[in-house]
């Protein structure tokens, strides 16, 4: 079950009225409570999104993404977790509140109000790029590798986003600082034989399995100062953070790409 309410079609820029949108639904008995209040949130943003830029989405429809994403079958939804395009206005979270209440013994509801950035205009024209993990599944501890390519000069910053929703810049980062890619690059991070790695961690909070996101930005000038100071490397951020840097930039100066994967314990068959 979901209603929704609040304004259709923002304008550019930060959309002042709160779309407000709730959304209840039962919980498997192989879920846990942290992991189903995180894909309703997933859910109620993405309507949330949805409704500020004017999408009309049936409850049939969201009630298939849903179950497809809870079931970890659907790559497409999990990408456009938190980014919703409607022809050529794009929205994003920009400040988020919610709570979730238990109904029952055997459902969630949560009450979701967000406000949400919208874009128009072009995107960086002719600018390409592309972004791939070297598998789609991962065990706990896999070593993980990320293939980034782009057809102009550009600054790329790759977040891994985490199941709870928190964002982590990966890169660059204090070892490896050259974020600088010239057009036509195709970089493996990390490169061979640097002196970092990253690895699959699983939070226990979430179960045996979890999908996580990696989203990269490239910016065909030098980037916010946000990402490019030092503290970045240790910071935790979160989406609308992350979303009201991007709303600063013109689109015609950036682009950005998701891909996910899954991580499963190591005695998960």
């Amino acid at each position: 079950m979901l209603s929704a309410q609040g304004a259709g079609r923002c304008s550019p820029g930060v959309e002042q009225e709160w779309q407000r949108v709730r959304v209840t639904r039962f919980v498997p008995a192989d879920k846990s409570r942290a992991q189903m209040e995180q894909l309703l949130l997933g859910e109620a943003r993405t309507l949330a999104v949805q409704q500020a830029v004017g999408i009309t989405v049936s409850t049939s429809t969201t009630r298939s993404q849903y179950e497809a994403m809870a079931n970890g079958e659907s790559r497409e939804y999990r990408d456009n977790f938190f980014e919703l395009y409607s022809q050529d206005a794009a929205g994003l979270v920009v400040e988020e509140k919610h709570t979730t209440t238990a109904r029952g013994t055997d459902s969630l509801a949560i009450n979701y109000e967000a406000r949400v950035g919208c874009e128009t205009g072009s995107v960086a024209a002719g600018f390409t790029g592309s972004v791939s993990t070297n598998q789609e599944t991962y065990r706990e501890k896999d070593y993980i590798t990320i293939r980034v390519e782009v057809s102009d000069s550009a600054r790329v910053y790759l977040f891994s986003i985490a199941q709870d929703g928190s964002a982590r810049l990966i890169f660059p980062n204090r070892v490896d600082v050259n974020n600088a890619f010239a057009g036509g690059d195709a970089r493996m991070v990390p490169r061979t034989g640097a002196p970092y790695s990253f690895t699959a961690e699983l939070d226990t909070r979430f179960g045996p399995s979890q999908n996580e996101m990696l989203l990269s930005i490239f910016y065909l000038g030098g980037g916010p100062e946000l990402f490019r100071s030092a503290d970045a490397f240790e910071k935790v951020f979160t989406l609308e953070e992350i979303n009201r840097v991007l709303l600063r930039v013109p689109r015609s100066e950036r682009s950005r790409f998701t891909t996910g994967y899954e991580i499963r314990a190591r005695s998960d068959r």
